[in-house]
């Protein structure tokens, strides 16, 4: 490593030894020789700071001197020396409050980690004890609360933009941590209260970071325009404010109800890659200032609170805004989270439609408020539940709802108004689309003209071949039937040869299917060799006929029975892409943010939270989509999606995350390949059938409006 030596406090190699006496001995590499000394014991403080290069610099002080080290690239060998000083001298200002193993939850699974949580406020996780470079940091200084889980042995800690989840090996091991972050955080808001009566206003963040502004130097070389160590800090009062240092004068002062955008920055490389932008708009200007903190965890820190504190001061203009907000159901309920009372809220249903990646999305959200007033600017919320996140719906002792999460723990709501009981029970089997017992609202469908009356009279009646999935999904076989559309949105499909029901799956013997629960009506292939596909969630109906015309006016019926069906998220997740051979950094993969749409589109983004799209995979044309044969560099998990114009080669995190992919794909592509067909040799190239499941392996339905509802409407802000 280097060291600053000399009068000029030049950076020279040195070779730096901690031996048992508690001495740590430096020795330069070139001359002019250099030797010296110092007693841990007499150290008072340890800072390390991280570069954005990669590399790190640590301060040791002491009464008579203050060592400065510095390794340019290899950061980790510093974070090594800074947790074995820190584990051996106690006096030192940055000491570890708590260190041990835990396992922490990752999208799906746990993996057991070492975790250190340091007096800095952060709670570093590495691979195991030994590891030099940790995993990750989780920022406790921005964190809401840390809580247990019933029934359980793990805690979450609440953080802007992320809840992390751990599990201890044993109760003891659990309250131990739960104690010792209780302390840190009771500390923290103890700190701020002080803050706040000093100086009228608290620091919700501040540290250290690089920064660019685009009005200055905008024809500078890479890294030029950039100023380095500028102070950060957000405040209560709504500012972020850019410090020449800390402590000292403002070189930016911008209010966050100017910031239009928070982000991951869009030029990412080598550079860019831990670098937000900040998209500001204040009086006629609009420019954007570019934040580097140092470090990947520091910037997903800052990314959460900036994002969060936005979002709360953000200007409540409602001009062009591509949505509405509708209450179905409010009232006062006494309500108890995870057995913890909140007493009595102001409770409010709410279903907001959206425009989510061009299309418009309808979700259902729970809100509670400390008053009516309140509840009118849904940003002072006391709190809020997805309703998508609900497994069950219970009612308990005849007064008192319960719904119960994906993650195990109950709201209970007891409404003031009992006789409003029933009302809220039906409002949350309508809109919590993943509960048990969930009720899809009913849907006005017009019946089409000419069609006989009475809820059993039949539109069309006519012969089909359907294909029928066989040797588990490997083919398809093509079978007749004769298929009625019922004026109630029925179709109904029984065998034209009874006798082959022997040859066929036990449920493809004849069913009926209620179209108004259909996804997506398609009319696909080539003239001559055209197909109608019914997507439905978890099942896919494809049906050919001798006429093309039979089909079309059969996809003009269906369509007309569901008027109301907005286009649905079927899977969401990152993936790592593949560049096109021959077009700018050809080859090169990149991690994409990717939303398959119920419309046969792939979507994929620069990240979760962005907004514009990179760029669209149409799934219409696609012949198939198949595993990779073998490694494609390394990425053992890839699949290849076959377009006309294209071969798009993606990769999942893990072989499991690759067949959620190919579960939820399949469906919706065509896939080339030979079916044996009973009687009919023209349905020779269509798909597959297989089942859209969830990760979870249970079928998720996704919200959709209640098109026949009156209720009162907020416009979106």
């Amino acid at each position: 490593m280097d060291m600053q030596l000399g009068a000029k406090r030049e950076w020279r190699p040195v070779t730096v030894e901690l031996f048992s006496n508690r001495e740590v001995k430096v020795e330069s590499l070139d001359a002019p020789v250099y030797q010296s000394a110092l007693n841990m014991r007499e150290a008072g403080e340890i800072v390390l700071v991280d570069l954005p290069s990669g590399g790190a610099t640590m301060s040791i002080s002491s009464p008579s001197q203050v060592y400065e080290l510095r390794v340019p690239k290899e950061g980790q060998v510093l974070h090594r020396w800074e947790r074995k000083l820190n584990s051996l001298f106690p006096q030192l200002d940055v000491s570890i409050r708590k260190e041990g193993w835990l396992e922490k939850k990752g999208d799906t699974l746990f993996q057991k980690r070492w975790c250190v949580m340091t007096s800095q406020n952060k709670l570093h996780y590495y691979k195991d004890v030994n590891s030099d470079k940790e995993q990750g940091t989780i920022d406790l200084s921005v964190a809401y609360a840390v809580s247990d889980i019933k029934q359980g042995l793990g805690f979450e800690i609440a953080t802007p933009g992320r809840t992390w989840t751990f599990k201890a090996e044993d109760k003891s091991t659990q309250a131990a941590w739960m104690a010792s972050l209780s302390a840190m955080l009771n500390d923290l808001r103890e700190l701020k209260k002080e803050q706040q009566a000093a100086t009228g206003y608290t620091v919700l963040k501040a540290s250290e970071g690089a920064m660019r502004d685009d009005r200055e130097d905008r024809d500078a070389i890479r890294g030029a325009e950039w100023t380095h160590a500028m102070w950060w800090e957000l405040s209560s009062t709504g500012e972020l404010r850019i410090l020449e240092s800390e402590g000292g004068s403002a070189a930016i002062t911008l209010k966050l109800e100017n910031i239009v955008k928070v982000d991951r920055c869009r030029d990412r490389n080598d550079w860019h890659d831990w670098c937000l932008d900040i998209d500001v708009e204040q009086s006629d200007e609009e420019f954007t200032i570019t934040m580097k903190p140092y470090g990947r965890s520091e910037m997903q820190s800052w990314l959460g609170i900036l994002k969060e504190q936005v979002t709360i001061h953000a200007k409540r203009n409602a001009e062009g805004a591509a949505g509405s907000l509708t209450v179905e159901q409010a009232g006062w309920m006494k309500m108890v989270l995870k057995d913890k009372s909140l007493d009595r809220k102001f409770v409010v249903l709410v279903t907001e439609q959206k425009e989510v990646a061009e299309a418009m999305t309808v979700t259902h959200t729970l809100y509670w408020f400390e008053s009516e007033e309140s509840s009118k600017d849904l940003m002072s919320n006391k709190g809020a539940l997805d309703l998508e996140e609900v497994e069950d719906i219970e009612t308990v002792g005849g007064k008192c709802l319960k719904l119960v999460t994906e993650a195990g723990w109950p709201l209970e709501l007891t409404p003031e108004a009992q006789h409003t009981l029933d009302e809220w029970k039906l409002g949350f089997r309508h809109t919590c689309v993943n509960a048990d017992g969930y009720e899809a609202p009913e849907e006005a469908a017009p019946v089409p003209t000419g069609a006989s009356k009475g809820s059993d009279s039949v539109i069309f009646r006519d012969p089909f071949k359907i294909a029928v999935p066989k040797d588990g999904g490997k083919g398809t076989l093509w079978v007749g039937y004769v298929c009625e559309l019922l004026e109630d949105g029925t179709f109904v499909y029984s065998l034209e040869d009874p006798a082959s029901k022997d040859d066929l799956p036990s449920d493809w013997a004849g069913g009926r299917i209620d179209v108004k629960r259909a996804i997506g009506v398609w009319l696909l292939g080539q003239s001559g060799f055209r197909h109608l596909d019914i997507i439905l969630p978890g099942k896919k109906l494809a049906l050919s006929a001798d006429k093309e015309a039979t089909l079309d006016r059969w996809k003009k019926a269906l369509l007309e029975q569901m008027p109301h069906r907005p286009v649905q998220e079927m899977h969401r997740g990152w993936l790592e892409k593949k560049g096109e051979e021959g077009t700018s950094g050809a080859g090169n993969w990149k991690m994409r943010y990717f939303v398959l749409l119920s419309s046969r589109e792939l979507l994929y983004f620069e990240n979760e939270g962005s907004t514009k799209r990179k760029g669209t995979i149409d799934l219409k044309s696609a012949q198939c989509v198949q595993v990779m044969p073998e490694e494609v560099y390394n990425y053992e998990d890839a699949f290849e999606i076959v377009t006309g114009k294209r071969h798009w080669i993606l990769c999942p995190a893990s072989k499991k995350e690759q067949q959620q992919w190919l579960t939820a794909l399949r469906p919706l592509i065509a896939e080339e390949g030979a079916g044996e067909d009973l009687g009919d040799s023209r349905a020779k190239s269509f798909a597959r059938t297989q089942s859209v499941k969830s990760s979870g392996g249970r079928e998720k339905r996704m919200s959709v409006s209640a098109a026949t509802r009156t209720s009162r409407t907020l416009s979106l802000v």
